[in-house]
Formats: structure tokens, C-alpha cells, sequence
């Protein structure tokens, strides 16, 4: 199976330019695989469905993605706190997160003493990479947080989500509103490290899955196969690799996100160039691994804002030469209306 987030788009810019795209092997796939369509609500909600994690008072991104960064979470309660730059706009906020930020691994270290020294034991964080920390707290605020993809880029009314957790929030704003890497980012020209972005709270907790194997750059699905004790890799560089080196049987699980990373960048070239490489190095040695019976069957999975299409395709789905390829922009827009 492979999985696409942000391989949809809603962008009509995006969805004009697809009509002059041309990706033979994932056109053909789309257009002779058995389909079928529905709601999804992001990337990390499906793989913790997918793995059957029940949610606690919050639901518990953070741990599962602090054991995919290879540390212990233990019994602790462990929240994202993901750097980011808060700046007013009219009578919102506007967010933008530390894929925008270039942040230095020395202004990462600064900021997390810092924090760390005024809240002591209570709240301890600690930076897996300079744009991904975490931390480990003793009392979380009640209520439940907002995932950092659903603001980031854009408003945010104030005081959204639980209280509790923007209170302490708001703190960690004032603490860095003059903090020594900001005066030096701001003299530079550069955003500040204003914020920090709390969400995802909650402890390790049992999971299942029928997967035998996850391959992903993301630590949240490395974490979720890593406690569910099957195979966990970081993403191979195609799919010649990921098939080498995950032989036997099972469903094995491939979770690519260049698209959605592009998607998130804001540059229509840059999604376009992840397309074109996804159908260089993954779609066409599937579509072979396919044609030479190395694989027995794939699945796509394609998700967007609001939707998640499935592709299922055998050696003989292949062969369905009277159903033809539509064009990408039929195949690619997210349709599905919002709440459906």
C-alpha cells in the first residue's frame, strides 16, 4: 500500500496546470484500479485509526511520534510543542510553522533551556529536530488540543481550542517575546520563534494493526509500527528499494508525504516536481513490480483536504485495456464538500 497525502488539491491553479500533465504509469492505474472514495480528516487521525488508538482526553499523537524519533516515552503524558511564528492580522492570528522558519539546531537549543528553566519539573521539553519538540508534561490542561495542521498558514481566532493549554500557550509566547534569538532573527530580517504550538497530549497506549510493515520519513506511523512491534523503517529512497527490503508476506505499508510537503510550501512548481519524481521512482516500478508478478496487488491511497481515494489494482486490473486514462485533473481535485 501506498499512501499520498496532499496528492488532491482544491487548487484551481494546481488542478489548470494537471490538465497539461502527463503520468502514463499513475493515469493508467487510476483509470483500471478498482476504486473507491470517501471522508478523511488528515494524514495523522487516519493512522491512528489505522492502528486502532482510542482517543484519551486528547488524542495521543505526541507519544507514538516520540517513539518514532527513537526516544522513550515511558508512561509519561507527552505533548508536540512545535515551534512557530505568531504575528497579528486584524482580529486573528496568523501561524506559521517551523517548515518556514529555518531554524538553526543552537536557536532550538537556546529556546528549549529556556522554557526549561522557568517551568522546571513540571513541563520538560526537548528538541528531537530543530523544527519538531516535545514535552514531557506532569499535569496537562483538560480539553483537547488543535492539531498544528489545521492552523498552520492560517487565521486563528483567539483563545481557540482548550483554555487551559492557550493559557499555557500564551506563557511560553510572553517568555520568548524578547528572547535573545529573536532579537538576533529579527535584526537578520527573519521571522521570530515567537510560539509554541501544544498539541497531540497523551501517553502510549495499546494499538493492532493487519500491517506487516510501515516505511515513512513521518515519526508518528515509525512510532505506531514500532509499538505495534512489526517492521519500521524510514522511507527508502523509490520503490525499487522499499521493495527489496521488505520481502514476505502481509501488507506492507508505504506512507510517502513530498506531496503534501510541497502542497504545504505554497509553490505550484514545487507539487508539480514532486508529482512527476512520485511517478519516476514510485508509481512506474510498482505499475513493473505489478506487470512481472513481484507484486501481487497495490493500493493507493490518494488524500487531500477532505478526501481520501483508494485505488486497488492486480496484474490482470492492468490488463483492462478499454478503461482509459482520464486526464490528472479529472483524477486529482478534491472534491468531496466539506462535512461529507
Amino acid at each position: 500500500m501506498l499512501v499520498l497525502p496532499g496528492v488532491l488539491t482544491r487548487d484551481p491553479r494546481k488542478i489548470e496546470k494537471l490538465a497539461t500533465l502527463a503520468l502514463p504509469a499513475l493515469q493508467r492505474l487510476l483509470a483500471r484500479g478498482r476504486a473507491d472514495s470517501g471522508a478523511w480528516s488528515g494524514l495523522d487521525t487516519w493512522l491512528l485509526d489505522e492502528f486502532e488508538v482510542e482517543r484519551q482526553q486528547d488524542w495521543p499523537n505526541a507519544p507514538f511520534a516520540l517513539l518514532g524519533e527513537g526516544e522513550t516515552p515511558g508512561v509519561n503524558c507527552w505533548v508536540h510543542a512545535d515551534p512557530v511564528s505568531l504575528r497579528a492580522d486584524r482580529n486573528s492570528l496568523l501561524l506559521a510553522d517551523a517548515a518556514l522558519l529555518n531554524i538553526q539546531p543552537d536557536e532550538a537549543r537556546a529556546i528549549v533551556e529556556t522554557l526549561n528553566t522557568h517551568y522546571g519539573d513540571e513541563l520538560e521539553l526537548s528538541a528531537a529536530a530543530p523544527d519538531r519538540w516535545y514535552a514531557r508534561i506532569q499535569s496537562p490542561p483538560k480539553g483537547e488540543t488543535t492539531p498544528l495542521s489545521s492552523v498552520s498558514g492560517r487565521p486563528i481566532e483567539p483563545g481557540r481550542g482548550a483554555m487551559g493549554w492557550h493559557a499555557l500557550m500564551n506563557e511560553m509566547q510572553m517568555l520568548l517575546h524578547d528572547h535573545p534569538v529573536n532579537e538576533a532573527r529579527e535584526a537578520r530580517g527573519e521571522a521570530t520563534i515567537n510560539g509554541v504550538w501544544l498539541w497531540g497530549a497523551g501517553r502510549l497506549a495499546p494499538v493492532a494493526t493487519a500491517y506487516s510493515s510501515v516505511a515513512s520519513s513521518l515519526p508518528l506511523a515509525r512510532g505506531l509500527a514500532r509499538h505495534a512491534g512489526i517492521g519500521a523503517a524510514d522511507l527508502p529512497a523509490n520503490a525499487r528499494h522499499w521493495l527489496a527490503g521488505t520481502a514476505g508476506a502481509g501488507v506492507r505499508v508505504c506512507v510517502h508525504d513530498a506531496l503534501q510537503t510541497a502542497a504545504k510550501s505554497g509553490s505550484d512548481e514545487a507539487w508539480l516536481s514532486a508529482l512527476v519524481a512520485m511517478e519516476r521512482d514510485w508509481i512506474v516500478p510498482l505499475v513493473e513490480a505489478l506487470e512481472d508478478e513481484r507484486l501481487g496487488m497495490l493500493t493507493l491511497k490518494l488524500g487531500g483536504e477532505t478526501s481520501l481515494y483508494s485505488f486497488e489494482a492486480t496484474r490482470q486490473d492492468l490488463r483492462r485495456f478499454w478503461r482509459r486514462p482520464k486526464p490528472l485533473d479529472r483524477n486529482l481535485a478534491d472534491n468531496t464538500k466539506d462535512g461529507e
